[in-house]
């Protein structure tokens, strides 16, 4: 139900908020900034919730947050988009977005009832925002950054008491009153108190007492006497206090890397070592000590002296570089540590771990789920197919099959695996693929940028920059039988450097090559290459080979059902038209999306009703119709114009059953409804939501499913038609395979209240039914 009921253009987005970056507490919940938005956790109920940019959020990368004395929260834009935005977490919804300044990250944040101040960083400028409170709401004042420093600072933190604003710097502690001053004067910034020298790293504020850890001791500063305490001095070298904080009892704590302490009074009192990164801390009403880490985070029992780890149930991380739909619907995506699944009870992972394998029965998806294995997953996944065995097929961009003695992974340029039974896994490394190595690391280093299977189930791999036997190109039979095709070998124009593979109607294999090569001959075969065998292709009767463009970069390719050949080049989305022909394979060529520019990384991609879809990894996605039309428009899909996490785009795949693609980059995962989907997958019973329709309503009933094509008729319980919608004519009414009812009838009228019937007719003869209560208020 959470997939059908969904209006076409509809957006959801998936995000891993497992990175804490910054705590609030607010209520009973505590608020994190993550790299993947808000994560809220309710100490009442035990459970965590997500918000992203679905939820009104400017960005979900976020740096900090903070809550201000009148409900809202701050949230600060993580490097690069330094914005800033004042949000209702109980409305969901933006109170205020500052996002013209251009500063590259907003790092932290001090609060008080009257003022507000933003740590911000811009490029290698560091500096402060002030927004003032009047007329019932915060409004923006003045920038900060002209220091009394010699060189640009950087700044930890910033607090604020009375008049007077202290910031942590690398060069100092240094305070400024922002009530009489001109605070863009450097010289009205001076240090408070000058036997506190040195870089300042962390710096809290409790009521009256000003926390500091400058120069590697700890001071507590009672601002009222201005009376200093030395609490410790850590010279161990090896030691770096990420973060302090002070309990209600006056007890102190910090972190390190990996480890949470305990500090006494110029001592170390007791530690406990984690095996995850600590990141900062914070402290509850009730003195509850949280530490934020990489993975969730930890409430810290300073009796027993543990940490007790609460991690949500998402993805392991947001950077994504491939996915896939399976066939049962869940989906698929990869990265460079591993697989995220995402399935009806929620998300489950399985990633590489050197130390620990493990592979669990079940798991609670209330919370992180995740399976470890000892393969590695390389630099990424460069793709990723579900094979006619029900396996999936990774292809590796960058692997060592030898494992390093000190780090225990082994790899492979293909992991196959099943995902329901991880420990069933096989890596393909050298003992079937060639590889590339240099003189200075002459150990084996696999690049498998492309693996698809052809209509006879038979897996095609590119072999990118194999050098020692140059076979680029391998193909793998069902019954395991492996053949090769070797690069360069004056009968072939085979690339080094195989980026695309894919095949035509009458069976033949187009590779795409990048412009690459050990030597010049290597280069001179980059570009389009097409290969057509006769006989079993392990072992072939004929082998005929045609060199259909040269000297450029094909980045990705794809043949639709009309042989039509799309690919990717620095030239842009190029169309082939082909033709059953050796010599003569092109009979046109066209060119599309002028003013883009498609590198490496673009990926092609065809949908069910053959539009083309083209991403980019800076320019979002962009879609072209079977009519040459650009959907939704030229500009495609943005991170500016529509929900789209981010225009770093990396992949996408369809989910036909549902009417949904499935995009992947580098913040996390996407879907979209679409209004493309076979007739297969069009049920003869159709969706009407909402149930029941109320009239009149901005929200119009929405008829989900309908054939290509279709007439549909509206018809009161007694058989009268009382609205005909015609789906090849009524473009206002019409998206594709769903129907919008305003509710009225042929002569603009509102229906009365009552049952009606939905007859759907296709133009093939098909019929499709549905039953609707109107409620008109």
């Amino acid at each position: 139900m959470i997939y059908s009921q969904v209006r076409v253009g509809e957006w959801q987005s998936y995000t891993s908020p497992l990175a804490i970056r910054s705590q609030v507490v607010v209520d009973n919940r505590i608020i994190s900034a993550t790299g993947g938005g808000l994560l809220s956790y309710d100490r009442s109920s035990g459970k965590f919730s997500t918000l992203t940019n679905i939820d009104g959020l400017l960005t979900t990368n976020l740096a900090s947050v903070a809550a201000d004395p009148y409900g809202q929260l701050w949230l600060g834009g993580g490097m690069p988009e330094g914005v800033i935005q004042i949000y209702d977490f109980q409305g969901e919804q933006s109170v205020a977005e500052f996002a013209d300044f251009g500063f590259t990250e907003i790092s932290s944040f001090a609060v008080t009832d009257s003022l507000v101040l933003g740590v911000f960083q811009q490029n290698q400028d560091w500096g402060l925002i002030q927004f003032i409170y009047r007329d019932d709401h915060y409004i923006y004042r003045d920038v900060f950054k002209q220091w009394p420093f010699p060189d640009n600072p950087t700044i930890a933190a910033v607090a604020i008491k009375d008049n007077y604003i202290y910031v942590a710097t690398n060069q100092g502690l240094i305070r400024g009153d922002w009530w009489d001053s001109n605070l863009k004067n450097p010289a009205n910034w001076n240090p408070p108190f000058p036997q506190i020298t040195g870089e300042v790293t962390s710096m809290k504020l409790y009521d009256d007492k000003l926390l500091v850890v400058a120069n590697k001791i700890i001071y507590l500063i009672d601002l009222e006497t201005s009376s200093i305490t030395w609490q410790w001095s850590y010279f161990d070298g090896t030691y770096q206090l990420l973060d302090i904080v002070k309990s209600a009892n006056g007890a102190i704590y910090g972190i390190l890397n990996k480890a949470f302490i305990k500090i006494g009074t110029n001592v170390k009192d007791w530690q406990i070592n984690t095996k995850y990164y600590l990141r900062n801390l914070a402290v509850l009403n009730d003195s509850t000590i949280l530490v934020g880490t990489d993975q969730g985070f930890g409430v810290v029992d300073t009796v027993s002296r543990t940490i007790e780890k609460l991690v949500p149930n998402a993805p392991l991380t947001n950077q994504f570089s491939a996915v896939t739909v399976l066939d049962d619907g869940r989906i698929v995506a990869a990265s460079k540590f591993g697989l995220a699944i995402k399935e009806p009870n929620g998300w489950r992972n399985i990633v590489e771990d050197r130390y620990v394998t493990a592979v669990h029965s079940e798991f609670d998806y209330d919370y992180y789920a995740a399976d470890t294995l000892p393969i590695d997953f390389g630099g990424f996944v460069a793709d990723i197919e579900q094979g006619p065995d029900g396996l999936i097929y990774c292809g590796i961009r960058g692997t060592y099959p030898v494992p390093n003695p000190n780090y225990a992974l082994r790899g492979g340029g293909i992991i196959i695996i099943d995902i329901d039974d991880p420990l069933n896994y096989t890596l393909i490394d050298t003992s079937v693929l060639d590889y590339f190595n240099t003189h200075s690391n002459p150990k084996p280093y696999l690049v498998v940028k492309d693996i698809e299977f052809d209509s006879q189930g038979n897996l095609w791999v590119g072999d990118t920059y194999s050098i020692i036997e140059r076979k680029t190109l391998h193909v793998r039979d069902n019954a395991g039988n492996w053949g090769h095709f070797i690069a360069n070998s004056g009968q072939n124009p085979l690339g080094s450097a195989p980026n695309s593979i894919g095949f035509d109607s009458w069976g033949r294999i187009w590779i795409g090559s990048e412009l690459w090569g050990e030597s010049p001959s290597d280069a001179i075969n980059s570009g389009l290459a097409l290969l057509s065998i006769t006989g079993d292709p392990i072992a072939p009767i004929t082998v005929d080979w045609n060199h259909v463009i040269k000297n450029t970069s094909v980045w990705s390719l794809a043949v639709n059902s009309q042989n039509i050949l799309y690919m990717i080049t620095p030239d842009g989305l190029i169309s082939l038209t082909l033709q059953n022909s050796m010599t003569n394979p092109v009979i046109q060529q066209s060119s599309y999306l002028p003013g883009f520019s498609f590198g490496i990384g673009s990926k092609v991609r065809l949908d069910s009703d053959e539009n083309v879809w083209v991403t980019s990894p800076n320019e979002g996605v962009h879609v072209i119709l079977d009519n040459t039309t650009s959907w939704p428009d030229l500009d495609g899909f943005r991170y500016s114009n529509s929900s789209l996490l981010s225009d770093g785009v990396t992949d996408l795949d369809f989910d036909y059953k549902r009417g949904l693609v499935w995009i992947t980059s580098t913040r996390g995962l996407n879907s979209l409804k679409i209004p493309f989907k076979p007739d297969e997958y069009r049920a003869n019973d159709l969706l009407l939501f909402p149930s029941p329709f109320h009239i009149p309503d901005q929200q119009k009933l929405t008829i989900d499913g309908i054939y290509e094509g279709a007439v549909i008729k509206i018809m009161a319980i007694n058989g009268n038609v009382v609205r005909t919608i015609n789906s090849q004519n009524d473009n206002d009414a019409v998206m594709g395979y769903q129907v919008f009812w305003d509710g009225k009838s042929e002569n603009g009228e509102l229906v009365g209240s009552g049952v009606y019937l939905i007859m759907v007719f296709s133009n093939t003869g098909k019929t499709q039914t549905g039953k609707i209560a109107v409620i008109r208020n």
